[in-house]
């Protein structure tokens, strides 16, 4: 029987510190990488650069996870849907507003909500993560119907949404990495042809969690297949590593790794390869800290951009943060700052319900 309320998983809010850290590390990031790679340490920071992308499928699985367990009840989630859609334009326009300041921006009226309604890049543009959990809510009662109703079409429908938002941008990703410009090439020029929106491999990472519930949760991983998956995340990862390393080569500029690992099939098996080893595996419950960090992720997913703009907004920080060590302790003080001042803003009942879901 599906429970009405949600269980307790220590490994939940490990994963979501852990995710959290990599988000905040890669908004952050400015280590210097040269795209010709001329040094071991130029390989090393990206392949840890990669490892980044993660971060935000964790919070799609995540979600994913922990909504097909519960009991669906139509009226909470629309409540809770609407409740993240104001939430998410209370801290856009606050974060707009602030960054403005910050940057020294003075537009209009109509250009304020322009930027707002597109996300503005380099200003909120971090809120699409929120939009796109908007977009998988809205879907969530119909794929819960199917999910319950005929599991085999929720296998197939979450295979088709595979195809569409992973292997089809991955096949794009691997022809440029290989031979460089493909616009060419006509397979190439048809498969980039398809409209795709671009967090619609979100619903993927979501069903991925769903699919992970039903079928992992009470299993346990035998030695061999644990070594086994080990070996193919760490395949995984140096593939889409490589991917990258080339693609940079072929632009002369340092490629984004991290974001183009959202859609990728390297990153996809990965994550949800370490989801189901951390789901079946971990018994124990993490740190403390790492658990109330976990638990207020969406707090510091807030306010973070925010810390970033007014701190590197210093010369001298900036400057020390192009080496990777600096950059590593500087984001672990973010995440910190951040987990603070959302623990500060906890103790306002109004603004408290800002920073929680």
């Amino acid at each position: 029987m599906i429970s009405t309320k949600k269980s307790y998983y220590a490994f939940i809010d490990l994963l979501k510190a852990l995710a959290i850290f990599f988000v905040v590390f890669y908004h952050s990031f400015c280590a210097t990488i040269d795209f010709n790679f001329l040094s071991l340490a130029d390989y090393l920071k990206y392949l840890f650069y990669t490892i980044l992308g993660m971060g935000v499928p964790f919070f799609f699985i995540v979600n994913g996870f922990l909504l097909f367990q519960v009991k669906f009840d139509f009226k909470r989630h629309l409540l809770k849907t609407m409740r993240v859609i104001i939430i998410t334009g209370i801290w856009g326009i606050f974060s707009l507003i602030i960054l403005m300041i910050i940057k020294n921006d003075k537009v209009s009226p109509i250009e304020f909500l322009r930027a707002l309604i597109s996300l503005k890049q380099g200003y909120i543009n971090h809120l699409w993560f929120m939009e796109a959990l908007v977009f998988i809510y809205i879907l969530y009662p119909f794929l819960r119907w199917i999910y319950e109703e005929n599991l085999s079409v929720f296998k197939l429908i979450f295979g088709g949404i595979i195809c569409y938002t992973i292997v089809i941008p991955t096949c794009c990703a691997v022809s440029e990495a290989i031979y460089g410009n493909m616009e060419k090439n006509l397979f190439i020029e048809v498969l980039q042809s398809i409209p795709r929106c671009y967090f619609f491999f979100a619903i993927a990472y979501f069903m991925a969690g769903g699919t992970i519930y039903k079928f992992c949760k009470n299993k346990k991983i035998k030695k061999e297949k644990l070594i086994l998956i080990i070996t193919t995340v760490i395949i995984m990862i140096l593939i889409q590593t490589i991917c990258g390393v080339l693609r940079s080569r072929h632009m002369e500029r340092v490629f984004d790794n991290a974001w183009a690992g959202y859609d990728s099939v390297f990153i996809f098996v990965t994550v949800c390869l370490i989801f189901i080893v951390i789901c079946q595996c971990y018994r124990g419950k993490p740190l403390k800290l790492i658990k109330r960090i976990g638990s207020n992720s969406l707090g510091i997913y807030f306010i973070h951009p925010i810390l970033i703009a007014i701190i590197m907004g210093i010369p001298e920080i900036k400057l020390a943060c192009h080496s990777f060590i600096v950059n590593f302790i500087f984001s672990i003080f973010l995440v910190l700052i951040s987990f603070f001042i959302t623990i500060f803003l906890k103790k306002f009942p109004i603004i408290n319900e800002l920073v929680r879901l």
